[in-house]
């Protein structure tokens, strides 16, 4: 009874699996020392007992007192190194989000620079594009005020191209900047029909060979595929053929401009516009596309703030197309638009 009981005690305060070890091993060895001690000692009715069996019990004692005194200190031991790995655990969670949020910090910090340095290029884009066409009509419009009797055939129809470039140059500039607003902000659906492209296009070339050619000894060569019909929104579409034309003319002094409008195949429709003017700096054809973004050669040498490309680019992206610029840096550039004929 002895023996069983500091089994129990031992069985009880150890691990469920040194419990079903020592259960196991325990009973047999206990059954042993019962019958080869106990039993003959009972029946001996001697008062001396085997030394093995007080050799065993006491080692049982004693293993019993170590397990009672060390147990508890076990059990501190592994809570202690639970809750150590559950602060090293929350400490690892802590730098990570420490990490998270101190990139999203640094993120809105080059945020809040980008959005700056934007709106002061919005500034100068409006103090150069809207005070000078501006301030041309004001001063055609008070010259002309003053009495057309005062002026030629060939003064008045000079002051009039004036007022009318002024004019459309002001007015692309605020289309563009709140068209490119209301696109890259999703604030609108596009209103698609079905169109003829190949009218469209060869009608806004025309358009803007009169307006902005200005004599430049400029020749056109159309290449326009007949009865190309698409689904599309006229008014961007027409602001991005626009801008891509008024883009060539602008950066170029003479050679030749080439318009084509193609099938690839059946599925495919491509523009495409070649220039032989001023080129685009290799190194600046990745960003050519974005806001208010102006190259080393763009500068001084044509007008334009960044806008009309960056428009070109929402436009064909918001009809599921892509746009592309080629440029070998020094002589001409190459826009090119694909869209889905379904």
């Amino acid at each position: 009874m002895v023996f069983m009981i500091n089994i129990m005690l031992i069985s009880s305060l150890v691990s469920w699996r040194w419990a079903l070890f020592l259960l196991g091993t325990g009973v047999p060895i206990t059954l042993i020392f019962y019958e080869n001690y106990t039993v003959p000692y009972i029946l001996a009715s001697t008062d001396s007992q085997p030394l093995e069996f007080k050799i065993v019990y006491l080692l049982l004692m004693v293993s019993s007192m170590l397990v009672i005194f060390l147990k508890p200190k076990q059990e501190y031991v592994e809570a202690t190194e639970h809750k150590v790995d559950k602060l090293e655990t929350e400490v690892n969670d802590l730098d990570e989000k420490v990490i998270h949020y101190s990139q999203r910090v640094a993120d809105q910090a080059l945020e809040i620079e980008r959005l700056g340095s934007t709106a002061q290029k919005i500034l100068n884009n409006v103090n150069h594009e809207l005070r000078l066409p501006v301030g041309n009509v004001m001063n055609f419009a008070e010259m002309l005020s003053g009495g057309l009797e005062k002026y030629s055939k060939n003064q008045l129809k000079e002051l009039s191209n004036e007022v009318l470039k002024n004019s459309n140059r002001l007015s692309t500039m605020i289309l563009n900047m709140l068209d490119l607003s209301m696109l890259s902000t999703s604030k609108i659906e596009l209103q698609k029909k079905t169109v003829n492209l190949s009218e469209l296009v060869e009608d806004r070339v025309n358009n803007c060979r009169k307006i902005y050619l200005q004599g430049k000894k400029i020749d056109f060569q159309m290449t326009i595929e007949p009865n190309i019909l698409i689904a599309l929104d006229p008014n961007y579409i027409r602001q991005t053929v626009d801008n891509l034309v008024i883009n060539a003319i602008s950066y170029s002094n003479n050679g030749t401009i080439k318009v084509s409008l193609l099938r690839k195949d059946k599925d495919i429709v491509e523009f495409e516009i070649r220039d032989e003017g001023i080129g685009i700096a290799k190194t600046e054809l990745f960003d050519i596309f974005t806001p208010f973004k102006m190259g080393i050669k763009t500068d001084s040498k044509a007008e334009g703030r960044g806008v009309g490309l960056a428009l070109c680019k929402s436009a064909i992206e918001a009809h599921g197309g892509t746009i592309k610029v080629e440029s070998n840096g020094t002589i001409g550039a190459t826009f090119r638009f694909v869209l889905s004929l379904r």
